[in-house]
């Protein structure tokens, strides 16, 4: 996760520029890359080692996560224009109900959920309403449909 010095959270939100990032990768590394910017591609390992201890905040919710890769931290500081700090956090769980089961779920540093649908006859509906060619891959969905009908994925 990106964060501030003071440890709350960078979002795209905050920084619509990270849409513009590039991410390619091979066994054991990552290549970013922002296309027709000044900012070059950088390669980092997948597995990295942690470093020292950081507060950090979430959706309003306080974690404790460890920085990491002070190259990578620099990357996104230079082209973000700001100090930015990369921090992980291995060993966070989530406790799911769902059926009055419980399923503990090793999470990162997610929204609040870990699966993210995305039905393509929806960003075509919604590219049509826009009037803008939106691709899928902006919504970074971790599992793609093809339904056949805009917005029926929000029955499931």
């Amino acid at each position: 996760m990106l964060i501030h010095p003071d440890g709350s959270a960078i979002t795209q939100r905050e920084f619509p520029s990270l849409n513009l990032i590039h991410i390619t990768d091979d066994l054991t590394h990552f290549i970013l890359n922002v296309e027709g910017h000044s900012v070059p591609a950088i390669r980092f390992q997948k597995q990295a080692d942690a470093m020292s201890l950081k507060e950090v905040s979430l959706w309003n919710k306080q974690f404790i996560a460890y920085e990491t890769q002070s190259e990578l931290s620099k990357w996104f500081s230079h082209y973000l224009g700001t100090e930015i700090l990369l921090v992980t956090n291995p060993s966070r769980i989530k406790e799911l109900v769902y059926n009055d089961k419980i399923f503990n779920l090793p999470l990162n540093f997610q929204d609040g959920y870990p699966v993210h649908l995305i039905n393509y006859s929806s960003i075509n509906d919604l590219s049509n309403r826009c009037g803008v060619d939106l691709s899928p891959m902006r919504f970074r969905a971790n599992i793609y449909l093809d339904l056949g009908t805009h917005y029926i994925d929000d029955e499931f």
